[in-house]
């Protein structure tokens, strides 16, 4: 079976560093795979924000738009981490996709 990729249009990278983006994409490549699984989406805008800045750290926060046929999925979460933030958006995407089919 050949896996299909789906596209990521990302926007609000310029304010991650180099190894955040890199690290971004790879994350949500995986992550992408997993949440299209047993539904119908089809392609993904992921937005960027940060909102505060305290010394090092930094509050992500990501909206997430998606599309089954005619019907625009929206979700957002906010985290400190990277990871967790990506995870959480992503899960919640997974959970409206489900509940519509």
């Amino acid at each position: 079976m050949v896996e299909e990729t789906i596209p990521v249009n990302y926007s609000g990278l310029s304010i991650l560093s180099g190894g955040e983006q890199e690290e971004l994409k790879s994350l949500v490549e995986g992550i992408v795979a997993k949440t299209v699984r047993g539904t119908k989406l089809f392609s993904f805008d992921l937005r960027v924000k940060t909102l505060h800045k305290a010394g090092e750290r930094r509050l992500y926060q990501f909206d997430l738009h998606s599309r089954i046929g005619r019907k625009l999925l929206t979700t957002s979460a906010e985290d400190w981490d990277l990871h967790t933030v990506t995870h959480k958006v992503f899960d919640e995407m997974r959970k409206r996709a489900e509940k519509l089919l």
